[in-house]
């Protein structure tokens, strides 16, 4: 049967087909049947199947001739399975263990990934290097035997990023291209050159697995798990993947991990999927989810543009549990009912947070996963949860869209391109409003320090060095920043900026805590309280042409991320009250409502999702029943000219009845379960 191309963005129902399968069970593939699964997934209604071609093990599902076959395999699983899978148009993406090989890095030790004393990573499965002869030996004759003999509809690479590694092949490269050796540390002055060469070496593979698939097959989707998602913020090079995917965890903070991720993929313009799993505690564990919990998951999928996916995880024996799909069909049913109104749509731009590729090539390694990010992470889980819409988005987007925002946040952004500097200068000039925290432009892209920051003119600041104090408190002067806040000094866990205004106007002082806690010398059990004045301030505002900017000296997302302290989140907020003279939304109800607004041709939708979890004291979170919320008070306003024609509660259709004042519209929303999409129709 031929291979059969599907839009990405109208597939929204889809499954991945876990199948890492050791050798040594008894009974091993032996019941797998390829017609009983594919009309178990079509009763599930799942449009898209991840099915696997080579496992994290090695072994090979399909009769390769380059590789190695399961010893179990007697028929061609992956050949049986896309023909019964497309005979109920279901499309199927191959899985194929890239940068885990555990039986090719045993068959051939030279090709496994080293660490900087030359020993073997450590992990549960072996990891081959993409430098070494692994990916010319193996990986591309097998690829060429999917392309050409299989009807495929895509490719789905997993570990794509390649981390840091020191084998032969590595040293060799790096010297030729740099003339340099290897970084030992995280404190070589060459960390940066190498991670960003290191995260090209993944790049140059994909495009060259994308060059192969345009020679062999044209029209087969590419992806790779977690490449250029948030932890790879480089701009998608157009000969390189077709769609975006990454598995969050789930095992943690389960919503909050895939809004986070949703807004910065949806911010690419790129097609993606998020991946769930059905298991409690993560990949393998062999549990099932409630399906109020996917639910949820599903919904914050969505309401960031995405299309959803659930990890299962086939029996050694090639069979899957009945009960599961059961569930998943309730989900997809969930999502079916919503995802027309989603699919290719956009967001409404207002706030923009930078997660930036020269921030990531200074502070964190390459192939690591959310590490390095607490700031981003804290920053935007302070917005969700103060109700407000905004786009995580990285320099590509930025450069090529910062003016269609009204503010842009650059929460800890270290190093900050030439280019993203001038862009910002122009934004903030012509009336947008900035908010800085921390070191933010401390360093160029390439990790060199600089005298002063980078926007230390449009912020009206001097700095002069970091705080010998790892806590400090912020004192609010404007009681504007107060609204909803004691009047008592905020305790910042996290080191602060020393800065001085030069033009800006303070709004906040930085106090110093009474001391550094230490042995022999504390006060009370955790850090010490307020102390002396530093006669510095804490947050700056200052205008620049027609815009604004706000500094905040100390670390204040990445110690909300740590704390989760309110105060943090209602300071954050407040600020942005203050710089922003209209908001485009305003959502008054329960904290526990995330709010996203998309548009697509005439309409807005806007996104109410529900975010809620039972009390636990220990192991993952879950959730069986999701409290309803009634009565949330919305505001918007409109840009000139816009005429409301209805508003309208979906899935289910019930009218809204709204008001219109000029450019400001007011409804009330009378209940949210897990998703309500509010439709607003101009005429």
């Amino acid at each position: 049967m031929a291979s059969k191309r599907y839009d990405m963005r109208k597939r929204f129902r889809r499954v991945h087909l876990d199948y890492h399968t050791p050798e040594f069970p008894a009974g091993a593939l032996e019941k797998f049947d390829a017609q009983g699964l594919a009309e178990t997934l079509a009763g599930a209604k799942v449009q898209v199947a991840n099915f696997f071609a080579k496992c994290h093990y090695g072994n090979c599902y399909y009769f390769t001739q380059a590789g190695h076959r399961h010893c179990a395999l007697k028929h061609d699983m992956v050949a049986e399975f896309l023909q019964a899978a497309h005979e109920r148009d279901i499309a199927v993406s191959v899985y194929y263990s890239l940068l885990v090989d555990d039986g090719a890095c045993q068959r051939n030790p030279d090709w496994e990934m080293r660490a900087a004393d030359g020993s073997v990573m450590a992990g549960v499965f072996r990891r081959p290097c993409i430098s070494s002869p692994y990916v010319e030996e193996l990986v591309l004759p097998q690829l060429r035997e999917l392309l050409t003999g299989y009807p495929i509809d895509g490719l789905w690479f997993d570990f794509t990023l390649a981390p840091y590694c020191a084998c032969q092949y590595c040293r060799r490269a790096f010297r030729i291209e740099s003339g340099k050796l290897l970084p030992k540390g995280p404190d070589d002055p060459d960390r940066a050159e190498h991670a960003a060469w290191r995260r090209n070496e993944s790049a140059l593979l994909m495009r060259r697995i994308r060059r192969m698939i345009d020679q062999l097959k044209p029209g087969t989707q590419l992806c790779g798990n977690w490449a250029y998602c948030s932890v790879q913020p480089d701009a998608v090079p157009v000969d390189s993947v077709t769609y975006l995917t990454c598995d969050p965890p789930t095992s943690e903070l389960g919503q909050v991990n895939f809004s986070y991720e949703g807004r910065y993929l949806g911010a690419t313009g790129m097609p993606y999927e998020l991946i769930t799993t059905r298991f409690h505690e993560g990949w393998g564990d062999w549990t099932a989810r409630p399906a109020e919990m996917l639910k949820a998951e599903m919904a914050t999928i969505l309401a960031a543009g995405g299309t959803c996916c659930i990890g299962d995880q086939i029996y050694p024996d090639g069979t899957v549990e009945p009960a599961v799909y059961q569930t998943i069909a309730e989900v997809f049913s969930f999502v079916e009912e919503r995802e027309e109104v989603c699919a290719n749509s956009e967001s409404v731009p207002f706030i923009a947070v930078l997660n930036g590729a020269a921030t990531s090539s200074v502070e964190r390694s390459p192939g690591g996963g959310y590490e390095g990010l607490e700031n981003v992470r804290g920053c935007h889980l302070a917005l969700v949860q103060s109700g407000m819409h905004f786009d995580i988005i990285n320099e590509a987007a930025l450069l090529s869209r910062l003016a269609d925002y009204r503010a842009v946040v650059l929460p800890d952004q270290v190093a900050l391109r030439e280019d993203v500097v001038q862009a910002i200068g122009k934004f903030v000039s012509a009336g947008g409003v900035l908010l800085a925290t921390h070191r933010c432009g401390l360093m160029d892209e390439n990790g060199r320090q600089a005298k002063q920051p980078a926007l230390a003119s449009i912020m009206g600041i001097e700095h002069r060095g970091v705080s010998c104090y790892s806590n400090s408190y912020i004192v609010c002067d404007d009681r504007n920043l107060l609204a909803g806040l004691p009047a008592m000094p905020i305790l910042v866990k996290g080191p602060s900026a020393l800065v001085a205004p030069v033009t800006a106007r303070p709004l906040a002082r930085l106090v110093h805590p009474l001391t550094e806690n230490a042995p022999g010398r504390f006060v009370s059990h955790r850090q010490a309280p307020p102390g002396r004045d530093s006669g510095l301030p804490a947050i700056t505002y200052e205008e620049f042409g027609k815009g604004k900017a706000i500094y905040v000296a100390p670390d204040i997302f990445g110690a909300f991320w740590r704390t989760n302290d309110p105060r943090l989140r209602r300071l954050v907020a407040n600020l942005l009250d203050v710089a922003i003279d209209k908001k485009l939304l305003a959502v008054k109800g329960s904290a526990s409502i995330e709010v996203s607004l998309r548009k697509k041709g005439n309409e807005w939708f806007l996104h109410l999702v529900n975010h809620h979890e039972e009390k636990r004291v220990a192991g993952a979170p879950t959730l069986e029943r999701m409290p309803m919320v009634t009565d949330i008070a919305v505001e918007a306003n409109l840009r000139k000219g816009q005429k409301v024609a209805s508003v309208t509660l979906l899935p289910g259709k019930t009218p809204i009845e709204f008001s219109q004042k000029g450019g400001e519209l007011a409804f009330v929303v009378p209940r949210v379960h897990i998703h309500g999409i509010v439709r607003i129709s101009f005429g």
